[in-house]
């Protein structure tokens, strides 16, 4: 028998916009690579745009350094990778992986539909709503209050 969700868990899974419901998935190993993917293609499209606003005044030289850059970049995209977490944490990136949890339980979501519910104001709310129902945050339960004697950060506060 499954146990009844908490409050708690319904609302980082559950959420209203526009009139609909909607259920959020965990991303998993299929969406994380498409994840990777997009990442990797980031320094290859900023090149196609510098190449494209530098016009005719690229010369081969120019144009070669850009290219081998963007594959420099894009070689060291990893998961683990400091150009990986930048790219999540941005409004478009954030509004990918709102994409990914939203697409198995709604087939009919587009990435433009994705990108209007994750708005500026929200952005770390979501991001941190994703890592929840993917499993890469520590839930309510497993966060304990600490003094601070046994971690190296200080314990926060609240006002």
């Amino acid at each position: 028998m499954m146990a009844k969700l908490s409050e708690a868990s319904k609302a980082v899974l559950m959420f209203e916009f526009g009139g609909r419901e909607y259920r959020l998935s965990p991303l998993d190993y299929k969406d994380l690579g498409e994840l990777e993917r997009w990442v990797e293609t980031l320094p290859y499209e900023r090149a196609r745009r510098k190449l494209e606003a530098l016009g005719d005044m690229a010369t081969p030289e120019i144009k070669a350094q850009i290219i081998a850059d963007a594959e420099a970049i894009a070689q060291t995209s990893g998961v683990e990778s400091a150009t990986y977490v930048r790219a999540i944490a941005t409004l478009t990136g954030t509004a990918y992986c709102l994409y990914l949890c939203l697409r198995h339980e709604h087939p009919d979501i587009t990435r433009d539909i994705a990108a209007s519910i994750v708005t500026i104001d929200k952005l770390v709310e979501w991001q941190e709503r994703i890592d929840r129902v993917s499993g890469l945050a520590p839930t309510e339960d497993e966060v304990r209050p600490t003094d601070g004697a046994d971690s190296q950060t200080p314990p926060s506060t609240t006002q």
